[in-house]
C-alpha cells in the first residue's frame, strides 16, 4: 500500500475500537469467553465511514446455535434460524440492531472471508484484540473509494451480488466499481433467472429506496438487467442510448421536483414508474405491461405493482382543469409522486406539457378539499325523493356521475348536485 493509504487505513482504528465497546460487541465477548470470534460485514464498513450501526455479523468457529441463544437470552430477545449459503446463522433481533451469529465450524477464516461479496466486506475484526485481518487488502479499497469482488467467483457463486453491487454503488456514492469486477457482472447477468424472485424482490426495493438511487438504475441499464433480465425486452443500440440520455435527464428532473412536493415520501414507485415509462417510449414493452411482468414473476409486490401502475397514468396527465382535478382525486395520497413523474416526463421541446403540470400542481396545493375528499352533497335518499329513482344500480351509477362532477368543478352546492343529477338521468332516459 501507499504511505497514503496506509495512513489511512491506521486512521480508522479508532472507530474500529469504538465499534467493539457497543454493549452488544461487549455482551457476545462475555458471553465467548475469549473463543474465537470475529466481527465482518457492513458493520465494519459503517463504523469505517462513520455511519451508525445499522446491523452486526459476528463469526464464530463452533457452537454458533449455543451463542445465539444465550446471546438472545442476555438481550431478552430471542434466536431464530436464518441458515446460510455454506454455513450456520443464527439472527437475535436487537432494537433497531439485528444480530447475525455466523458459525463457519471448522472452515478458516479466510476461507470465510473468501465467500463473501466485496473486499470491503472481506474483513474481520477479533473481537477481543481489536486486530483486523484482511487477506483480500479490502481496507485498502475501503479507504480508496474502490467496489471490488473478492474473488472471480463471485458473482458465479450468488449471481444477485451483481443487483448488491448496483445498489453500493448507489449507497456509497463515492465508490467507484473496479473495471474487472463490472466486466465480471456483466457476464453474470443471464445467471440472475436462477435467484429466487423474493430476492430479487428485496434487492430493487432496498435500491430504488435509496437516495441516489438513479446511479443504481443507469447500472441496471449498462449492464442489462433491465430490460433484458428482468423484461426479457432486448433494446436497439441506438434507441438504448436515446433511452440513457433521457433516463438521466428525467430521472434528475424527478428527483429535484421530488425534493419539493413529495417531501419524506417514499419515492420506490415513482422510480420505477419512471423507468418503465421511459422503457415504453424507447419502442420496448408497454409501461403496463412491463409492471405486470414484474408482478408476475413476484420482483415487486402485489401493493408496490399497484401503486407504480397508477402512477404510470402520469405520463398523459390531462391538460384541461376538470380531468386534471379527477386525475388528481384518483392518484389520492400518491399525487405529490404523481406531479413529479409528470414534471420529469413532460416533453422538453415545449412549454405546453410544462404547463399543464404547474397548472395541476397549483390546484392540488389551492383546492385540496374540493379535489381530495369533498363532502357528498346528496345522498341515495335524495335521489329516490327529489327525482323518484328507484333503488338499485342506475341509482348508482348516477351518484357516482354526480360525484364526479363536483371533484371537476361543476358545482358546489346541493341544489347544483340535484341539477346535475336530473340532467344525468334525462340523458340516460334518452339512451
Amino acid at each position: 500500500m501507499m504511505d497514503s493509504t496506509v495512513k489511512r487505513v491506521a486512521d480508522l482504528e479508532p472507530r474500529f475500537a469504538e465499534l467493539l465497546r457497543h454493549p452488544v460487541c461487549q455482551a457476545v465477548g462475555e458471553i465467548l469467553e475469549n473463543q474465537p470470534c470475529h466481527l465482518v460485514g457492513g458493520a465494519l464498513r459503517d463504523a469505517a465511514l462513520g455511519q451508525p450501526l445499522r446491523d452486526l455479523d459476528v463469526v464464530v468457529a463452533g457452537d454458533g446455535a449455543g451463542v445465539a441463544n444465550r446471546l438472545a437470552e442476555r438481550l431478552g430477545s430471542r434466536s431464530i434460524k436464518v441458515g446460510g449459503h455454506r454455513f450456520a446463522a443464527y439472527r437475535v433481533p436487537y432494537a433497531s440492531t439485528p444480530i447475525d451469529i455466523w458459525d463457519r465450524g471448522v472452515v478458516s477464516l479466510e476461507a470465510d472471508l473468501h465467500r463473501r461479496d466485496l473486499t470491503i466486506h472481506s474483513f474481520a475484526l477479533d473481537l477481543f484484540s481489536g486486530a483486523a485481518y484482511d487477506p483480500f487488502s479490502g481496507l485498502e479499497d475501503l479507504v480508496n473509494g474502490r467496489l471490488r469482488m473478492t474473488s472471480t467467483e463471485s458473482f458465479a457463486d450468488d449471481p444477485l451480488r451483481l443487483l448488491r453491487l448496483c445498489r453500493f454503488a448507489a449507497q456509497l456514492t463515492k465508490f467507484r466499481i473496479d473495471p474487472a469486477t463490472l466486466a465480471q457482472a456483466r457476464e453474470s447477468v443471464e445467471d440472475l433467472t436462477g435467484v429466487a424472485s423474493e430476492r430479487i424482490r428485496s434487492e430493487i426495493e432496498l435500491t430504488m429506496g435509496q437516495p441516489n438511487a438513479g446511479t443504481a438504475a443507469q447500472l441496471w441499464i449498462d449492464l442489462e438487467v433491465v430490460p433484458e433480465a428482468l423484461l426479457e425486452c432486448p433494446l436497439r443500440f441506438v434507441a438504448r442510448h436515446k433511452f440513457e440520455n433521457n433516463l438521466s435527464r428525467s430521472w434528475r428532473d424527478f428527483e429535484r421536483a421530488a425534493a419539493q412536493l413529495a417531501a419524506t415520501r417514499d419515492l420506490s414507485s415513482g422510480r420505477i414508474a419512471l423507468i418503465l415509462i421511459l422503457l415504453e417510449r424507447a419502442g420496448c414493452l408497454a409501461d403496463q405491461v412491463a409492471i405486470g411482468i414484474l408482478r408476475h414473476r413476484g420482483f415487486v409486490t402485489k401493493s408496490l405493482s399497484r401503486q407504480v401502475s397508477q402512477l404510470l397514468a402520469a405520463g398523459d396527465l390531462p391538460a384541461a382543469e376538470p380531468k386534471q382535478r379527477w386525475f388528481l382525486h384518483q392518484m389520492g395520497e400518491l399525487w405529490p409522486i404523481a406531479m413529479s413523474l409528470a414534471t420529469a416526463v413532460a416533453d422538453q421541446q415545449t412549454d405546453t406539457e410544462g404547463a399543464s403540470v404547474a397548472q395541476a400542481i397549483e390546484l392540488a396545493a389551492r383546492r385540496p378539499d374540493e379535489i381530495f375528499d369533498p363532502p357528498a352533497l346528496i345522498s341515495g335518499n335524495d335521489l329516490q325523493r327529489h327525482l323518484s329513482i328507484a333503488p338499485g344500480p342506475r341509482l348508482g351509477r348516477i351518484l357516482a356521475a354526480v360525484r364526479r362532477r363536483q371533484i371537476e368543478g361543476a358545482f358546489t352546492t346541493r341544489e347544483g348536485a340535484l341539477e346535475i343529477a336530473a340532467r344525468l338521468l334525462a340523458t340516460a332516459d334518452r339512451e
